[in-house]
């Protein structure tokens, strides 16, 4: 085999070498890329989780804190009614069907739950 042709295979060599980190350098640099496109996504995400998250508690937190001034709900509280006040239960079952909720109760002084379905009466 003569030198020049050597040569060329070496260069080809040294070409093909060039040629495969040049693009395993762009595959890091393209996955680097895209992980931190990933991790911002993720980011972003997280923080719309937490905001939504946040309005519905607050918004949740603010009808409890007005229905239990209701003078129905305190009735039923502190003990003054029972459960079976139709104007309380309306209040509870309203309550209940407006957040889809499985349950709405009230916490009397004792600790005994009033819900909204007489069936479901429990202790804390």
């Amino acid at each position: 085999m003569s030198e020049r042709r050597k040569t060329i295979i070496r260069c080809m060599g040294v070409g093909f070498i060039g040629i495969a980190a040049a693009m395993a350098s762009a595959f890091l640099i393209s996955t680097i890329h895209n992980s931190s496109k990933v991790e911002a996504q993720r980011n972003q995400t997280e923080q719309v989780a937490h905001a939504t998250n946040q309005h519905i508690l607050n918004r949740i937190t603010g009808v409890a804190q007005e229905l239990a001034k209701t003078p129905e709900i305190v009735r039923v509280a502190t003990g003054e009614s029972g459960i079976d006040n139709p104007a309380a239960v309306l209040v509870l079952e309203t309550t209940r069907i407006n957040f889809s909720a499985s349950i709405a109760y009230v916490m009397n002084k004792e600790g005994l739950l009033w819900p909204a379905q007489h069936t479901m009466a429990a202790t804390a």
